[in-house]
């Protein structure tokens, strides 16, 4: 009967499907392990899977890549130096154990991390958040100027639109929104020189002989590492909506109905409740 044959159909469309599916989930399990979509963290993270993917998905130029990887390795290289023979470990034992921070299958990869007394077994996620911290660090300076203008425009008096009063009475609640908003993006940045902090001051025990300080951090770093991811983010997004509403208004004056928008689009971008993995 026609019923029974497309039924017939559909399982063995299914049956060929499913490994695709399958792929499909085990990649999106994956991506879930980042804190954000960024081109170059996805990129490093699969390559250091050995999982091969189209390169036309990461969308990252060689030269920014190239920069980031040199940017990660002149971080992360007094510490390897430090912790290699405490700096007496020829170049090349060094340079074998920089190439272990984008390849954790490495044997050094766990020989590092069990100097610090942490299982070999935790090199791969320990070796991805440090890489992502750094990156988190790279794009916050980018950003850091947009940022200091929005928060200085925020607390300043060119904020109030000029038409305020003409919306009686949800004037005082605009500018109740404006003090949340200006809150929000302060509790942002505090976390993100706790997080910043907590690592210059364990790299700098680190560097003067103390590494219980650091073995903590690398113990924690994953907690770290989403959050920061979160705060980071949250303020590219920020300065994304910025950017698109005061394209054509370089006097940042706008009217009562923008500023309004504006400040319910920074909401959404600064909700706590994103901020952490599930797991975490």
């Amino acid at each position: 009967p026609q019923g029974v044959a497309n039924k017939r159909g559909c399982h063995a469309l299914t049956n060929r499907s499913q490994p695709v599916l399958l792929r499909t989930l085990s990649l999106l399990s994956l991506i879930d392990n980042i804190p954000s979509l960024d081109a170059f963290l996805l990129k490093t993270y699969f390559e250091a899977k050995k999982i091969r993917l189209d390169q036309r998905y990461w969308q990252i130029a060689a030269e920014e890549e190239a920069q980031l990887r040199r940017l990660i390795s002149r971080r992360v290289e007094p510490i390897v130096r430090k912790a290699v023979n405490d700096g007496i470990g020829s170049e090349a034992i060094v340079g074998r154990f920089l190439d272990a921070i984008w390849n954790p299958d490495m044997e050094e990869a766990g020989h590092f991390v069990s100097a610090f007394g942490i299982d070999h077994s935790e090199a791969d996620a320990i070796f991805s958040a440090w890489k992502g911290i750094t990156f988190y660090e790279y794009q916050l300076r980018r950003i850091a100027p947009r940022v200091r203008t929005i928060i200085t425009w925020l607390r300043s008096r060119e904020c109030v639109p000029a038409d305020l009063k003409m919306h009686r009475p949800y004037d005082e609640h605009l500018l109740m929104h404006i003090d949340r908003v200006g809150h929000m993006l302060n509790a942002t940045l505090l976390d993100i020189r706790h997080i910043l902090g907590e690592y210059e001051k364990s790299f700098k025990a680190l560097m003067n002989g103390s590494p219980s300080l650091f073995r903590e951090f690398l113990r924690t770093i994953h907690a770290h590492y989403w959050l920061l991811g979160y705060c980071v983010s949250a303020l590219i997004s920020v300065v994304h909506l910025d950017n698109r509403c005061m394209k054509n208004l370089p006097s940042r004056h706008v009217d009562f109905e923008t500023l309004s928008r504006l400040l319910r689009q920074f909401d959404v971008a600064l909700d706590r409740r994103r901020e952490q993995k599930s797991a975490f």
